[in-house]
């Protein structure tokens, strides 16, 4: 089964795993929250680990030099109208 972006993109770009919700829980929980998620259970936190974000909705400055998203990356380009988000 081919992926598909957490948001129901389809494009055949490339993709990225959602933040470890240990390691990086205020990032994961931000991505769950864009994708318009819900984290009430532990199954809910197994279920967007393992979904994807396509790689056009992040800026230039979420990218280091190699191409990686940077530790502060959330995606902010080509959201559904129903999402605003503040980020500093």
């Amino acid at each position: 089964m081919p992926k598909r972006c957490a948001l129901g993109c389809s494009n055949k770009n490339s993709y990225h795993q959602f933040p470890h919700p240990e390691k990086k829980p205020d990032r994961f929980k931000a991505w769950v929250h864009i994708a318009g998620g819900k984290l009430d259970s532990p199954a809910d936190y197994e279920l967007y680990r393992k979904k994807v974000i396509c790689d056009i909705l992040f800026t230039d400055r979420d990218r280091n030099r190699n191409n990686r998203l940077n530790f502060l990356a959330v995606p902010s380009l080509h959201l559904p109208d129903k999402i605003y988000i503040i980020f500093n």
